[in-house]
């Protein structure tokens, strides 16, 4: 299939549903996978990053039957006598979460294991958590994709930063209550990305997993088991429905159904955000509208941390782009860690778009501009910055074409038919 999209100037507005949120899909498959018994997961969505991780399950014994949106999860047999899967061989592709999550939870049940991966994630950061298995037994062939690993992961204390990745957090505390004894984790910095630890909590809550919160971080008794809800529903996902919440304010009305608004998802924060941004939204019954915001009416200068949602600098960056005077986005450094160094992606994008703006270390200034420009566009391959260009598009003066435009199959597959639906225009060349 051609994957260079064409986008022209339209007016977004009208319904459509939440797609399915592929990090709250992503630890309900995998605590089933750890389950005392079956598991219906419901909504569990299409995106490459949900096929990864019920690949990587499969073939470490679970067994998942789709059907529709829905998957049924037989459990990995515990009992490593009895599971047939001695030396699963884990290919993540692109899959940061599978990835680091599935890492700790592997030395937890076999004393070997192979990981592979694809694009940049064998660059992305993952040596702090590897040093921290080394101390607890587990053996590594090389210290970045492709490797090995050997023995088999120990109870005790684990010592490790919480401002490089959550992930690593989330992937230990996923693993530990399957060792007999009991272990603990400090955290030695401040955590970032708060809420998806929370979204791992929640998740390993469902499953009858008890974790302590501490002064220092988590204290998680050994010797647990995953008992199945029999079934659990995945929710709405707000990082990528925020794209579209982007142009409600842009130039909506826009409502998108199935969002709840006391969701753990960090990404909610784009609520907030929007309002910032003067935009007038109403929730109802898990139903949000967001309708056209005066941007060109600001009169004070915009900062916005964005530590916690990584995810939504690149969509925060184009309303801001389009706003009265100046936005600056702060906590920025660990946008260069991602699919794509976003930081320099961002700055790439808004320039194409006419836009003047500067990126520090820590942080990223954007001048808006009440018009943009068209042209040629490089998503870097990122599905975030691919779909923060079509949104950008949609109130550009000129044509914008796109090269790699499938790459949000990683997230969010639909994006192009709900923005259609939208009444975006979008066309492959």
């Amino acid at each position: 299939m051609n994957e260079n999209m064409l986008f022209s100037p339209s007016v977004m507005q009208g319904v459509i549903k939440a797609p399915s949120s592929k990090s709250s899909a992503q630890r309900k498959l995998i605590c089933a996978a750890l389950a005392s018994g079956q598991t219906t997961v419901k909504n569990i969505g299409t995106s490459e990053d949900v096929g990864v991780i019920i690949a990587c399950l499969q073939n470490m014994g679970a067994t998942i039957n789709i059907t529709g949106q829905d998957a049924k999860v037989l459990p990995i047999n515990l009992r490593l006598n009895e599971n047939k899967i001695i030396k699963p061989k884990l290919y993540c592709k692109e899959s940061g979460a599978a990835f680091r999550f599935l890492l700790p939870v592997t030395a937890a049940l076999f004393s070997q294991a192979e990981f592979y991966g694809d694009g940049e994630l064998p660059n992305r950061p993952i040596l702090t958590l590897v040093e921290a298995l080394e101390e607890k037994g587990v053996i590594f062939t090389a210290k970045k994709l492709p490797f090995e690993t050997k023995g088999t992961l120990q109870s005790g204390i684990y010592k490790i930063p919480a401002d490089i990745s959550s992930q690593y957090i989330s992937g230990l505390l996923m693993a530990l209550p399957l060792l007999q004894e009991d272990s603990e984790i400090q955290l030695t910095t401040e955590v970032q990305s708060t809420g998806y630890i929370e979204m791992t909590l929640q998740a390993l809550r469902e499953f009858d997993i008890q974790i302590h919160k501490t002064d220092k971080g988590y204290l998680i008794p050994g010797g647990q088991t995953y008992q199945s809800p029999k079934e659990t529903t995945v929710e709405g996902d707000w990082s990528g429905s925020a794209n579209f919440l982007v142009a409600g304010a842009l130039i909506g009305p826009v409502t998108i159904n199935g969002l709840d608004v006391n969701s753990r998802q960090p990404d909610a924060e784009i609520l907030r955000i929007l309002e910032k941004f003067g935009a007038t939204i109403t929730t109802s019954n898990n139903e949000i509208t967001v309708q056209k915001a005066n941007l060109q009416d600001m009169e004070n200068d915009i900062k916005i941390d964005v530590a916690n949602v990584l995810d939504l600098a690149p969509i925060i960056a184009i309303i801001a782009a389009k706003t009265k005077g100046k936005t600056i986005l702060i906590n920025t450094a660990r946008l260069r860690l991602k699919e794509s160094d976003r930081a320099k992606a961002i700055q790439s994008v808004l320039q194409k778009f006419g836009v003047s703006v500067t990126v520090e270390e820590k942080s990223i200034t954007i001048t808006g501009m009440s018009e943009f420009t068209g042209g040629e566009f490089d998503n870097f391959r990122d599905h975030r910055i691919a779909m923060a260009i079509a949104i950008g598009a949609t109130v550009a003066s000129g044509e914008v074409h796109m090269k790699n435009a499938q790459v949000i199959a990683k997230s969010y597959p639909d994006f192009y038919k709900d923005y259609k639906q939208l009444g975006g225009q979008a066309e492959y060349e």
